[in-house]
């Protein structure tokens, strides 16, 4: 399924996952989609916070649990930067390029979510 709203626009995120297990069923595409609209925003706000309290382990444990739902999207290249994110917190380094790699994973997350309202009229 793809919707017509944003296919001038770069895709920034595909459902093919998603229609493959819904397997027809677009209202759980839908709410499957809806359901990462909703959260999303908080696990960047998450991931922020642990950031700027330096807590490593959680900053580890949101980018973990995080990072599947952009994958599950092809949200990339910010999956790849979340799984970078999960590499440098659990060994507690890298604190410059984990903030420039959220940085990109908001912008990138932020901006699919953006599309993904517009798109589906969330």
């Amino acid at each position: 399924m793809t919707n017509t709203k944003t296919t001038m626009e770069k895709r920034l995120y595909t459902t093919h996952q998603i229609e493959e297990f819904a397997d027809g069923d677009k209202q759980f595409l839908r709410d499957t989609i809806s359901i990462f609209v909703k959260e999303a925003p908080d696990n960047l706000i998450k991931l922020e916070e642990a950031f700027q309290s330096k807590s490593w382990e959680k900053l580890r444990e949101v980018a973990h649990r995080f990072a599947p739902h952009l994958a599950f999207f092809e949200i990339n290249p910010a999956y790849e930067f979340l799984r970078e994110v999960e590499v440098l917190a659990q060994e507690q380094n890298g604190f410059a390029e984990i903030e420039k790699y959220l940085l990109l994973v908001k912008e990138q997350a932020s901006a699919a979510i953006e599309q993904m309202n517009s798109d589906f009229g969330f």
